[in-house]
């Protein structure tokens, strides 16, 4: 009856996850906000432990500290930073045919030039360009494809703060909620092995914040020392923020960084030189940094970190690229607890 049981568990455990992966699946597109809380609330609940076991308070306030100074510091950043950010941006947009012109004639020079059988100089090529991206941008299916992404990130900045804020306060009760859909009998195992996972996730996020502070430090390096940009510390501060967003992060850094280096450009040079800076960070993000650090504190090989990103991307998009290393990490954890038993006997028969 144990050893049915025992197969009947296993069985259900593995009709779980199953359903759990092809639920994920279907729901990507929404996913974000509660992948994004989740994190968050995973990396301070130690911190509202030890509030709670230090003082001596109820972990409700501890948890309504810790929530209130984490909108507290993203606030003062936001106030701090987005005024700068939104007249950087206006400026760019008032000056764009200007920068283009500049870009273009550090290129080509200023002498007229033959493109497609059309002479043409860098003024009246900054103005096409111009004008094909506003008539790009102003077509109205454009139009409302650009105000519904604007609502759908507000809304989900909104939803991703209600759900930290219940995460944090009623993290225990989430925990026990999972368990209930372990079957009964591997409600053991898994405490076991969530108390192994949990330490090896936290290192992961540590890892996380290492290669923020590594890209702040290296974006500011290039953007004030060598490029001598403008607003090189809010610059390098945002770069290594939008280095925990995959794909879109960086390349609105870049972005960002890129047309106020074209505004500030002084020919050719200084577009060779962003180039340059651009490409060197990315290389030694995507090819050292990250896989070294983040394999490290994940204990796994950098190559298997590579080949993680690029399966979670391709699968799940930015979910995949965000959960990729943690589930590896679970998986590699889980078969370790697995195969134990199986290795210690196999080397007491030996």
């Amino acid at each position: 009856m144990t050893e049915h049981l025992r197969r009947i568990s296993g069985r259900s455990m593995m009709l779980v996850v199953l359903v759990i992966g092809v639920a994920a699946y279907a729901a990507r597109p929404i996913l974000l906000p509660f992948v994004a809380a989740g994190v968050l609330a995973f990396v301070c609940t130690p911190l509202v432990n030890w509030i709670s076991s230090r003082t001596g308070i109820w972990r409700a306030l501890a948890a309504a500290v810790v929530f209130i100074s984490v909108l507290a510091i993203v606030g003062a950043f936001g106030y701090l930073a987005l005024p700068r950010v939104l007249s950087q941006a206006l400026t760019v947009v008032s000056n764009l045919q200007e920068i283009i012109q500049s870009a273009i004639a550090g290129v080509i020079g200023d002498q007229p030039v033959s493109i497609l059988g059309q002479i043409v100089n860098p003024q009246e090529l900054a103005q096409r360009t111009v004008e094909s991206i506003r008539n790009w941008i102003g077509q109205p299916e454009r139009l409302l494809t650009i105000a519904g992404l604007s609502f759908v990130s507000m809304f989900g900045m909104i939803l991703t703060v209600v759900l930290f804020a219940y995460m944090l306060f009623d993290g225990p009760g989430i925990e026990r909620g999972l368990l209930w859909l372990v079957p009964p009998q591997q409600r053991s195992f898994a405490r076991h092995l969530w108390e192994r996972v949990e330490p090896a996730l936290r290192r992961y996020f540590v890892g996380l914040a290492v290669v923020v502070l590594y890209t702040s430090a290296a974006a500011y390096i290039g953007l004030a020392i060598f490029l001598h940009l403008p607003h090189a510390v809010l610059l390098a501060i945002a770069t290594g923020f939008l280095e925990l967003i995959p794909f879109i992060g960086p390349l609105a850094a870049a972005v960002l960084a890129g047309m106020i280096a074209l505004q500030n450009a002084h020919g050719i040079e200084s577009v060779v030189a962003y180039a340059l800076y651009a490409s060197a960070l990315r290389l030694s993000i995507d090819q050292i940094v990250g896989p070294v650090v983040l394999g490290t504190a994940a204990r796994i090989h950098p190559a298997l970190v590579i080949f993680c990103l690029l399966v979670g991307g391709y699968l799940f998009g930015v979910i995949g690229i965000v959960l990729a290393i943690p589930v590896a990490v679970t998986i590699k954890i889980t078969l370790a607890a697995l195969y134990e038993p199986l290795t210690n006997e196999d080397d007491a028969g030996h």
